[in-house]
């Protein structure tokens, strides 16, 4: 009887720890823009006026999702190049033109396109994670497709030439030449 007590205990020991602690699934869109900007050196290339390594590196944050905790991770981590990064939480109205990124991470309703054209021509990429209805440079989704899920990356490839940002060879291989390309990754 001892021993089923001991079974009984330790299974609903088991039970309770993995309801009080649920494995912590990670988003892959957020994984994928986290990983793009802990090395975003092999992927962009920017303007003379965003290159001084003696300056962190300025992720600016727009909008709370569960983005914002992966993006938290990243503040005072270093580029490959030594340069740490900054990560801000920014409000719409106060759109930092000294960005390296903008990070659109949730749709907010009082982002417009006329508040991103305070960005034009500062050299700044602007990325969403999901679907917003702006002129992004490159926007993160997360599709179902024959039941498995894959991130799509788009990129506008006109936007970022309009910024000066230079596209690297290494994201333009996961691509297909267009200029809106079509990323996808599994």
């Amino acid at each position: 009887m001892t021993t089923w007590r001991i079974i009984t205990f330790s299974v609903l020991l088991t039970l309770a720890v993995s309801t009080a602690y649920p494995e912590s699934r990670t988003d892959p869109v957020n994984e994928r823009i986290a990983s793009l900007i802990a090395d975003i050196d092999s992927f962009v290339k920017w303007p003379d006026a965003k290159t001084d390594l003696d300056k962190p590196f300025f992720v600016a944050m727009l909008g709370k999702s569960s983005l914002t905790a992966r993006m938290k991770e990243l503040n005072r981590t270093k580029l490959p190049d030594g340069r740490k990064i900054k990560v801000r939480f920014v409000r719409a109205e106060l759109l930092p033109s000294n960005a390296h990124i903008l990070v659109v991470a949730a749709a907010d309703d009082t982002l417009n396109a006329r508040q991103l054209e305070k960005l034009k021509g500062t050299g700044t990429l602007t990325v969403s994670a999901g679907a917003i209805d702006l002129p992004i440079i490159l926007r993160v989704d997360q599709v179902e497709v024959g039941g498995k899920t894959e991130v799509r990356m788009r990129l506008d490839l006109k936007l970022a030439a309009a910024e000066h940002l230079e596209v690297t060879q290494k994201l333009r291989k996961l691509a297909v030449t267009a200029d809106i390309e079509e990323i996808t990754t599994r």
